[in-house]
């Protein structure tokens, strides 16, 4: 009814609006003047109206009073209950609360069960109730509501108000009651979270964000409370600034106090960019930036936030300097220099400078300070000295010490030590010093260090009596070893009996042991014996093994064999020690001297079977195994024993190879024992290049070769050793020599055998015996050797020589030969001079008929044509003994006849001659037999020019039709082809040779001459195409010609071929290379497996990314190449590394180490090179191989006890190897040793060595100790990449301090 009320009159809003206010304001005159309803002459509809729109409209007194006339009239209106609701409503509004109430009761009362209403009323009469202060009564009435009305729409209403009413009601107990205050404050959130946001107002949401914040702030749970407040002030867009600004400080103040950091710095930041003109916004900016930086130190110390951390936290401090604030300038200049500090040492300067001229306290003694060191990290030692200096001369103490104390330092860093000592010394003056005893300590190695080890010895010896035992072991220590480098082992002797007699056990049995040593130096076996026994009875079990077996080694100097085998056998029985080599060794030696051979060999095979020996030390055993087979002439055996382990001489040759040169001897000495000869040359030559075995391995290399009659090879022997000068010839060895020789059949053997023998004659000239029957073979051989090889000079100088010394007669023998060779050399003054000896001898012969014709013509050659006619004329008186003898005196007549011709020659018209010869020819009037083919050739030979050759080429085209066969053997092939060439007809003559090629040679010059032919050919064709660079055809044609054997692979072949290989590029180059030494094995495989061939083919492998094949072939070179050649060993070393590491293959990469450090180490080269190859071995061994103990004992090689980087760091390494295996005390008696050294303070081991004491003493919670080497690492100039070892020891150091501190103050 009241929906249809409603719309009936909601066109005629404005009408009753208007009549409303009339009727009100004549209400308001009349009203006293009469008691009637201003309203009663309005229907019930229209009242019902008028109620409903004054209380709409806020008039609140026309409402109530319509409400009451419309309650009078109308007793059974329907709408009763909706006026007594709005007449409550009207009363509440109006403020007459007491009125209100009872307008609720009377509502109640006459509408109990009213759903509409009621509940509305409750929720109004609750708010009422809060707003009057009367907290229990209004959640007592909130919460009738909620329990009479559970599906009431209001309930989010009264979830609010009790929210807030227990709000309220907390903030009045908590003063009183804060417990009870608490839960109030629980409630109070949980009913604004039982209340849902949208069906409140915009208001009451944002006191409900606000009041939850509150609840939580006081619950103390900040988080929470942020999260309600940022609500509340996001959705609160009426707040006044300063109640926002008010909420935030107090969130950024409690987030500060609860030291969450990150909040605060947000809070006070929104504070500074949300009221950037409040007066909290300086201060805020401030400690916007104290926060930032208080939350990144909660995540890591100062010195490791990175640059850009740094850059921001800055960036905050001045941000708020920009607010140009003096309340937290000094803080703020401090904090930046301080943040600073480690990336932008000179911003931090400024800032500490701007710090200072602020004229604050707080902090001036530790910015001095600071600036100090700020000097020393950018490397201005002396303005650092400077600033320790003048802070020194001011009254703050604050740093006195630790400025005095780092100033010394500084002397040290800047190469002053007597600065430093002076430094120190006033210190020590002081008397107050913590670092006193440290100073004191320091002095002394100061001392050391500038060569003043007296004073070294007084300081330690004062601290010795000053009565302090913190440190009396280690300065007992050091001194004795300060005695031991002055070489006083007495006095050092002395101070460590003395260190055991006192109760430091620390170091009792290190002592012990180096004691006992110093009595062996000493020659006091007996007490090093009694010191070692001690050790041993101590029950010290660290060492005793190895003691044990060190007083095992003393009972065998003292002759106690017997003690000695006893004890190395009760060290044998230790895990440690049962495969240890050196006892082993002993052990041999003391069983061969005290057992029989035969056991003694027993205990080698045992030793030697021992599976877990390792590898190494069962081949030594192996190898005094093959000794011993030796030394007992048990060749079968050895050969054997050596034949049943194949790898065995290979790890020889790998590890030790002077002791597989002497197995190698011993082999092939067992193998020529055994008649095995072509195996023990095999085996000998291995060592020939020995210095060491070169004369066994030369002597069984003979006797082998003796044996299978390889007299080549003997010959090839003693030339090497001639050429090497060792060893040194014999007679017996030239007499071996020269009968190797003549069982020779190449044609160089006579020439061979005179060489042998001059040399003889040079190192033996008193050898006349064998001399002179050698010179008269070689005399009878020189002749035979000199015709058959038509070397007609070396005969025609040969018999004359011989003649002359009277060796030989010119009889029938020899003067015949004699004859021939100047003829075939075409000598005629040979040829008279001849027979003028002959007619000296014999001069029937010389005069006979032949002889006078011979003289004739050889006069006639000669051109004494005189002599020759008289020669003739002398034979035409000789009586004839037969036809022939007449027939030659008429040709004599006829030639003496042809006066014409002879004239021509005379004048030597030479065109005349051959003309007259080739028309007389022709004409047959003229025979062309030898005598005229010779005349015509010689007079073409006169002639000059092309005239001269064509000459030559027309006489021989003659002598084609005359004697066609003459022509055609290879001497005139040679002659016209050389006459071609000479009149430029070069196509012509590599014909003539070519048809000479194809002659069949009679004898060996003619084989001589055609393989000069051929190379002459070869080398045309080749010249051509080296001049036209075209080296792929030179290759191509060197592997065609010898694959289809046309062209021998001799030296220079193969350096041709490799030379051009060699002048391509890229691929086909190192492609080439390998196919050039491919073809190189198919026809002398030696040639390419020497250590030169093996590495070109290693480089050209690798070239074309064959790693693996490059890496045998430097591994066969590697092992070829002997000892002494250091650099090549070296320089494959290095290839190998490179490959190696490229396949990660760390074993093999270890190996060639230790060749590399064998080498080195036999040479004369530096000990740092090979110390270096050591340090390498035991990096692979321990980061890559996991070999830990094998790497121990190669870093210990590495370390001379220098101060070379190397050395220290190899040191350092054994001792982390030490620490790792759990064995601390060794660890940190290396790195004090270590610690003793010159090391600079500003290197990275420096800071390594005293971080890892610092670690140990820490850890073994010897705080002084481990305070003094962490403060060490702190007070150094670290390296970027140790920054933080420092920043580590510097909270260490300080987290000690802190304690001994505390240790202290409870005492």
């Amino acid at each position: 009814m009241l929906k249809n009320a409603a719309k009936y009159y909601s066109n005629k809003r404005s009408d009753i609006i208007a009549f409303l206010l009339t009727v009100f304001c004549f209400f308001l005159t009349a009203s006293a003047a009469s008691a009637q309803c201003w309203t009663s002459d309005l229907s019930e509809e229209e009242q019902l109206a008028v109620a409903r729109e004054t209380y709409g409209d806020g008039l609140y007194s026309a409402s109530i009073e319509t409400t009451k006339c419309y309650l009078d009239q109308f007793k059974e209106s329907a709408a009763r209950e909706e006026i007594y609701y709005l007449r409550v409503k009207a009363l509440r509004k109006g403020g007459d609360i007491q009125a209100s109430i009872k307008a609720f009761d009377e509502l109640k009362r006459n509408f109990p069960r009213s759903k509409s209403y009621l509940d509305d009323e409750v929720l109004q009469r609750g708010i009422i109730l809060v707003r009057t202060r009367k907290y229990p009564l209004a959640i007592k009435t909130l919460n009738s509501l909620l329990q009479d009305y559970p599906i009431s729409k209001l309930r989010d209403d009264a979830h609010y108000w009790l929210g807030y009413v227990s709000s309220f009601s907390a903030e009045l107990l908590r003063k009183k009651n804060k417990q009870q205050a608490l839960q109030e404050y629980k409630t109070s959130i949980q009913h604004f979270k039982n209340s849902d946001p949208t069906a409140l107002t915009q208001s009451q949401q944002q006191e409900r964000w606000y009041l939850i914040g509150r609840a939580w702030w006081f619950l103390d749970d900040i988080s929470k409370t942020e999260d309600a407040w940022q609500q509340y002030l996001k959705q609160s867009k009426s707040i006044k600034p300063e109640k926002a600004l008010n909420l935030k400080y107090q969130l950024a103040a409690k987030f500060q106090q609860t030291k969450k950091y990150e909040q605060a710095e947000s809070w006070f930041a929104r504070i500074v960019k949300d009221h950037p003109d409040s007066k909290l916004a300086a201060g805020s900016s401030f400690w916007r930036a104290e926060m930032a930086y208080a939350a990144s130190l909660q995540q890591t110390e100062t010195a490791d936030l990175g640059p850009k951390s740094v850059s921001r936290l800055v960036n905050n401090y001045k941000i708020y300097l920009a607010k140009k604030d003096k309340k937290h300038l000094p803080l703020a200049y401090y904090r930046i220099g301080v943040l600073e500090q480690k990336h932008q040492p000179h911003e931090t300067i400024i800032a500490f400078q701007q710090y200072l001229s602020t004229k604050d306290k707080t902090y001036a003694s530790e910015v001095q300070y600071r600036l100090a060191y700020l000097y020393i990290e950018s490397k201005q030692l002396k303005k650092a000295i400077e600033t320790f200096s003048n802070y020194l001369a001011t009254k703050d103490k604050t740093y006195a010490d630790d400025a005095q104390y780092r100033l010394a330092y500084l002397y040290i860093e800047t190469k002053k030590p007597e600065k430093a000592i002076e430094t120190f010394k006033k210190y020590l003056k002081s008397g107050k010093g913590k670092y006193a005893v440290e100073i004191q300590i320091r002095l002394g190695y100061l001392y050391i260090e500038t060569k003043q080890p007296k004073k070294a010895v007084e300081i330690f010896n004062k601290y010795l009596a000053s009565g302090d035992t913190e440190h009396l072991a280690e300065i007992q220590i050091r001194l004795g070893y300060l005695y031991i480098d002055t070489i006083q082992p007495k006095k050092a002797i002395k101070i460590f009996e003395k260190y055991l007699s006192g109760k430091d056990t620390e170091h009792v049995a290190e002592i012990q042991i180096r004691l006992g040593y110093l009595y062996i130096e000493n020659k006091q076996q007996k007490k090093a014996i009694k010191i070692f026994e001690k050790y041993l009875a101590s029950g010290v079990t660290e060492h005793s093994a190895s003691i044990q077996q060190r007083l095992a080694y003393l009972y065998v100097e003292t002759k106690q064999n017997f003690l000695a085998i006893s004890l190395l056998e009760q060290v044998r029985k230790h895990p440690d020690y049962q495969q240890n080599p050196e006892l082993l060794q002993t052990l041999m030696v003391l069983y061969r001297e005290t057992v029989s051979k035969e056991k003694f060999v027993q205990f080698l095979l045992s030793v030697r079977s021992d599976p877990k020996l390792d590898d190494q030390v069962r081949h030594g055993f192996q190898t005094q195994l093959l000794f011993t087979y030796f030394d007992q002439n048990k060749c079968e055996e050895l050969i054997a024993e050596i034949n049943d382990k194949p790898g065995y001489l290979q790890k020889s040759k790998n590890t030790n190879p002077e002791e597989w040169q002497h197995l190698q001897y011993l082999k092939s000495s067992c193998l020529l024992e055994t008649k095995k000869w072509e195996e023990a040359r095999i085996v000998s030559r291995n060592i020939l290049e020995s210095e060491k075995y070169r004369q066994q391995a030369i002597q069984i290399l003979l006797e082998s070769h003796k044996q299978l009659q390889d007299w080549k090879a003997i010959t090839w022997e003693f030339q090497e050793i001639y050429d090497r000068k060792t060893p040194a010839m014999t007679i017996s060895y030239f007499q071996l020599w020269i009968f190797a020789a003549q069982r020779r059949t190449d044609f160089q053997r006579l020439e061979r055998i005179k060489i042998i023998a001059e040399r003889w004659k040079k190192a033996f000239p008193e050898d006349t015996q064998n001399l002179t029957q050698l010179n008269l073979y070689i005399s009878s051989a020189r002749l035979q050797d000199l015709t058959a090889q038509e070397n007609w000079t070396g005969v025609s100088t040969f018999l004359r020589s011989e003649y002359k010394a009277g060796n030989i007669p010119l009889n029938e023998q020899y003067f015949p030969q004699l004859l021939f060779a100047e003829q075939k050399l075409g000598n005629w003054g040979g040829v008279l001079s001849a027979y003028a000896l002959l007619r000296t001898h014999d001069q029937q012969r010389a005069d006979n008929l032949d002889a006078l014709i011979s003289q004739a013509k050889a006069a006639e050659k000669l051109g004494k044509k005189e002599l020759s006619i008289s020669f003739y004329r002398k034979a035409l008186k000789v009586k004839p003994q037969t036809e022939k003898d007449k027939r030659k005196q008429d040709e004599i007549r006829k030639f003496l006849a042809q006066g014409a011709f002879q004239q021509w020659i005379e004048k030597a018209e030479w065109s005349k001659v051959t003309k007259a010869i080739h028309q007389q020819v022709r004409a047959k009037k003229r025979i062309l037999d030898e005598q005229n083919f010779e005349l015509l050739i010689y007079a073409e030979n006169q002639k000059t020019g092309n005239k001269k050759y064509n000459g030559i080429l027309e006489a021989y085209a003659l002598l084609a039709i005359y004697n066609n066969k003459k022509t055609k053997t290879i001497e005139a092939k040679i002659v016209q082809a050389k006459a071609a060439e000479n009149a430029g007809k070069k196509e012509l003559s590599l014909n003539f040779y070519r048809q000479a090629l194809k002659i069949k040679p009679l004898n060996e010059t003619d084989k001589s001459r055609q393989a000069e032919i051929r190379k002459f050919l070869e080398q045309s064709a080749f010249q051509k195409m080296i001049d036209q660079k075209e080296w792929s055809k030179v290759t191509k044609t060197i592997h065609k010609e010898v694959r289809a054997k046309k062209r021998v692979l001799d030296e220079n072949n193969f350096k041709m071929l490799l030379f051009a290989e060699n002048k391509k590029t890229g691929s086909a180059k190192y492609n080439g290379i390998l196919n050039a030494y491919a073809l190189m094995a198919n026809y002398d495989k030696k040639k390419t497996l020497t250590v030169e061939a093996l590495i070109d083919q290693g480089y050209a492998a690798e070239k074309l990314g064959g790693y693996k094949r490059a890496k045998g072939y430097y591994r066969s070179a590697l092992k070829k190449v002997p000892d002494k050649n250091v650099n090549l060993v070296l320089q494959l070393v290095e290839e190998l590394t490179r490959l190696y590491e490229r396949s990660k293959d760390y074993k093999a990469l270890v190996r060639t180490y230790k060749r590399a450090y064998s080498v080195l180490k036999k040479s004369s080269r530096p000990k740092k090179e090979y110390q270096t190859y050591a340090y390498l071995i035991g990096y692979h061994q321990s980061s890559q191989l996991k070999q830990t103990s094998k790497a121990r004992i190669w870093m210990l090689r590495a370390d001379g006890g220098g101060s070379s980087n190397q050395e220290l760091q190899a040191a350092f390494w054994v001792a982390q190897l030490d620490r790792e295996a759990n064995k601390t005390d060794k660890a940190l008696k290396r790195l004090k040793e270590l610690a003793g050294r010159k090391i600079p303070k500003n290197s990275s081991i420096y800071i390594q060595i005293h971080f890892e004491l610092g670690t140990i003493y820490h850890f073994k919670e010897q705080w002084k100790s481990a305070l003094r080497h962490y403060r060490l690492v702190a007070k150094a100039r670290a390296p970027s990449e140790l920054k933080q070892f420092q920043n580590a020891a510097i909270q260490k150091a300080k987290e000690i301090d802190n304690y001994l501190k505390s240790i202290e103050a409870s005492q």
